[in-house]
């Protein structure tokens, strides 16, 4: 609205309107600079090195640890491209309960707590807690 009135259909198509931030759904907000944290960047690599491990030598080679990795960048890739847990559990049915097995093996509670919720409250956390979660899985490497 402009001074109390609605814009026309030919305006709101032609005026040159710059969107700073858009969010659908519970999909990560776009950002204007497009620039990721540091645990994004860190997901994005650790998922990319584990799932070519997971391709060159199967599952069963893999850790603990970089099943929970693992299951994080499936999760990760859900929430960030679809908004929702659909395309997550399309790639791994059982992220869920594979992150939460990782993460009671390696004694971390915030990531236990994280990946034991329900999907629905899993989803609606999820960019909230995404930091810390990352913190403490990063945080466990060092201890591998």
């Amino acid at each position: 609205m402009f001074a109390g009135r609605t814009r026309s259909r030919s305006e709101r198509r032609h005026s040159p309107v710059r969107i700073r931030e858009l969010t659908v759904g519970n999909a990560k907000p776009y950002r204007e600079n497009n620039v990721l944290t540091d645990n994004e960047n860190w997901v994005i690599e650790a998922g990319s090195v584990v799932i070519q491990k997971m391709v060159d030598s199967g599952l069963e080679s893999l850790t603990g640890w970089e099943r929970l990795v693992y299951s994080l960048w499936v999760a990760d890739y859900g929430m960030r491209n679809a908004g929702d847990l659909d395309t997550a559990r399309d790639m791994s049915a059982e992220f869920q309960t594979t992150g939460g097995r990782g993460a009671e093996a390696l004694d971390l509670p915030f990531a236990l707590s994280f990946f034991s919720l329900s999907p629905t409250d899993f989803q609606r956390v999820y960019f909230d807690r995404f930091e810390t979660l990352c913190d403490e899985i990063r945080a466990a490497e060092q201890t591998q």
